[in-house]
């Protein structure tokens, strides 16, 4: 099917990866690797960073625009400090969230409750997630360049090495929590 209706195939994918970001639905990685395994590289990556951001902005425009107002200070000292730093460090805080491994839907919704510019919010989703598209999107391409054309060597040092990067991605902040407790 995709063969023959490439373009369509690829208009359907874009549309329910956004409606699975808007909606936070956690299949995100698993619609990644399909992108690379059904339109390769460069267009499934291309596809899927296009695709996780605009349903992004739309859920953190949604949510933005109907929240109402945000207060100035809340009875959570953990909430009160996030809001300060995202005050004073917007895109360093918007950046290092999309490179975290936690769920998707969280900097968008956090965004938008404290009201980040769009176009912080924007240009930090799409080159926060930048790295790990990638990786999953180059994981769906490898499967398809090793697995379906009956090539034996589907385990090398490139699926290692992209293995490695996600563990190190996922351990991340087990290792942040666990540096600032000994310092």
């Amino acid at each position: 099917y995709v063969d023959v209706h490439y373009y369509l195939s690829l208009l359907i994918f874009i549309c329910i990866y956004i409606l699975c970001v808007f909606l936070s639905i956690p299949i995100k990685p698993f619609l990644k690797m399909l992108a690379g395994l059904v339109f390769g590289l460069f267009l499934g990556f291309i596809a899927s960073l296009i695709s996780a951001t605009i349903g992004a902005m739309l859920i953190f425009l949604l949510i933005k625009y109907s929240w109402g107002e945000t207060p100035k200070s809340y009875k959570n000292r953990l909430l009160d400090q996030f809001s300060l730093l995202v005050d004073k460090y917007p895109i360093r805080i918007l950046i290092f969230s999309r490179l975290m491994p936690i769920p998707f839907f969280i900097p968008n919704i956090a965004a938008a409750i404290l009201k980040v510019k769009n176009s912080i919010f924007f240009f930090c989703t799409l080159i926060g997630i930048i790295p790990m598209t990638f990786i999953y999107v180059w994981l769906g391409t490898h499967v398809n360049n090793t697995v379906f054309s009956d090539s034996s060597n589907f385990i090398d040092s490139k699926l290692i090495v992209a293995i490695v990067v996600i563990l190190m991605m996922a351990l991340t902040p087990v290792l942040l929590k666990f540096r600032c407790f000994y310092m």
